[in-house]
């Protein structure tokens, strides 16, 4: 009789036990799927797995690799035993609805795309991974404790929030800092660095640790402990013609002492110190050609102002000229003066001769006069 009433109740609930231990649980009596141990069909009923807290889950002895419970408390969420600890596979929608998913190591052997504007079909070009959101960013939050370093750092694209920065940037998170950042538009090779160290600007062929292709700005001073080379074999130059009146040019050139005006344009920083040097402005009308002007950040919150700039660098032909012209007027003055020198050292022996002659005029005159003296 019990047998009976076990198989009636079987029925009812429409279990279906195949050949092979399937076992089928719906309401129409269909066989279970061929691939399924357990096949549960419904669609207006859910399946429960047990429900307990999590100390009632750590009470359980010896549970199996892939043994599932639902956590109701603390970190509440489907957990399941990997041989060795329980892993949290995914929690509820949070209130905000945004899905949160905990997962341990796992593996992506097809393209992903993670934010809010993905979408079912997404396409992803050559792409493997893609962040697709307003204000896309990777956070790396560091949870070490001292005496270990914790600074936390942002990778961010396209931030719309700080005035709708449009680039790609490093940001430290923990000091408010931006590091670096690459504005969109950039162009090829903004920065480019080769395996063996080299840096290239502007190149994707730097030939030393540091290679600008173009202009560079340094506000502040630049050191070197080599020798700062500049281009300058005949193979790269026409029109090659020799300077002419070096000494007026210079003669028209006024040094001057003077100290900058740092509090004014603390963005330039500019020395302190008391400098020596040349006016711009007043170089400009005798050698417009080594003065240049170039718009240059002169405060923090980044206004521009043309500012004058000076190629001393360039004076130094000029110099060496000057002192050539110099030295022929020199050589022309001492070949003026080498006769006149040796006139004058003929007159200067004359002169000895004709004092030695005079004093022995007067030494004999004075004996002359002693002798007519004693005959009186």
């Amino acid at each position: 009789m019990e047998r009976i009433k076990l198989l009636l109740f079987g029925l009812s609930l429409g279990v279906c036990i195949g050949l092979k231990a399937q076992v089928g649980i719906n309401t129409t009596g269909a066989d279970p799927d061929p691939s399924a141990m357990l096949d549960v069909v419904s669609t207006t009923q859910g399946m429960l797995i047990p429900r307990m807290t999590e100390m009632q889950k750590t009470m359980i002895l010896n549970p199996a690799v892939g043994l599932m419970v639902y956590q109701s408390d603390g970190a509440s969420g489907f957990y399941y035993y990997n041989g060795s600890q329980w892993v949290v596979m995914g929690d509820a929608i949070n209130e905000n609805g945004y899905p949160d998913l905990h997962l341990g190591k796992f593996v992506v052997q097809s393209s992903l795309c993670v934010g809010l504007d993905c979408v079912n079909g997404e396409s992803f070009g050559f792409g493997t991974i893609k962040l697709k959101e307003n204000n896309t960013r990777i956070y790396f939050d560091d949870t070490s404790s001292p005496p270990f370093p914790n600074n936390d750092w942002n990778l961010e694209a396209n931030e719309s929030f700080s005035g709708g920065l449009n680039g790609f940037f490093l940001t430290d998170a923990t000091n408010g800092q931006r590091p670096f950042f690459v504005k969109a538009n950039a162009g090829d090779d903004a920065i480019y660095v080769l395996d063996g160290g080299n840096v290239g600007l502007g190149t994707n062929t730097p030939m030393e640790k540091l290679h600008v292709n173009g202009n560079l700005h340094a506000d502040g001073n630049i050191t070197a402990t080599g020798t700062i080379m500049g281009s300058s074999d005949r193979r790269l130059k026409e029109n090659i013609r020799p300077i002419d009146q070096a000494l007026g040019l210079i003669s028209q050139l006024h040094p001057k002492q003077y100290q900058f005006k740092t509090s004014e344009f603390p963005a330039l920083h500019l020395p302190g110190t008391s400098q020596y040097g040349l006016i711009a402005q007043d170089v400009k009308l005798v050698l417009p050609q080594l003065v240049e002007q170039h718009a240059m950040v002169i405060d923090e919150k980044g206004t521009t102002e043309e500012l004058m700039s000076v190629n001393y660098l360039g004076l130094i032909p000029i110099l060496i000229k000057g002192i050539q012209e110099q030295q022929v007027q020199i050589d022309a003055q001492k070949a003026t003066l080498a006769p006149l020198q040796s006139e004058l050292a003929e007159l200067q022996a004359r002169q000895v001769k004709f004092a030695a002659l005079l004093q022995a005029i007067s030494a004999d005159r004075s004996g002359v006069d002693k002798v007519t003296s004693e005959k009186k």
